[in-house]
């Protein structure tokens, strides 16, 4: 392998308007993030505040029982979407439609799972 054949970061880098864009583009993200979650964290203020301790207690629960069951809804198919559509790019109606048919199974069996561990806590 000459040295030719080996790819060059240093070269490949960005310059100039591409990296004042790629700059703008990570800033707009960060404040967006910035910004969410800061009004994420008033909110959660004012409602427990408005909603009292047991209420908002029971309001905590569900909040993490669903950020529990959230993950299984999507159960790692959007990695496999994107590689096998890159292989076989001709196929991607059909992954995608057989990937939205299994993510709608595993949000109905994530909704199953939430009943049952809302009634076994009495909720």
């Amino acid at each position: 392998m000459s040295p030719s054949d080996v790819p060059s970061t240093v070269s490949d880098s960005l310059q100039g308007n591409q990296a004042r864009r790629a700059a703008r583009n990570a800033a707009a993200i960060a404040s967006a993030r910035i910004i969410s979650s800061g009004s994420l964290f008033v909110w959660q203020l004012i409602l427990g505040r408005m909603l009292g301790d047991q209420a908002f207690g029971v309001y905590g629960t569900i909040g993490g029982l669903i950020g529990i069951a959230a993950p299984l809804t999507a159960f790692g198919i959007s990695a496999i979407l994107i590689r096998e559509t890159a292989r076989h790019p001709e196929l991607a109606g059909r992954y995608q439609a057989s990937a939205l048919f299994m993510q709608t199974l595993f949000a109905l069996g994530a909704y199953l799972a939430l009943n049952g561990a809302a009634a076994a806590l009495s909720y």
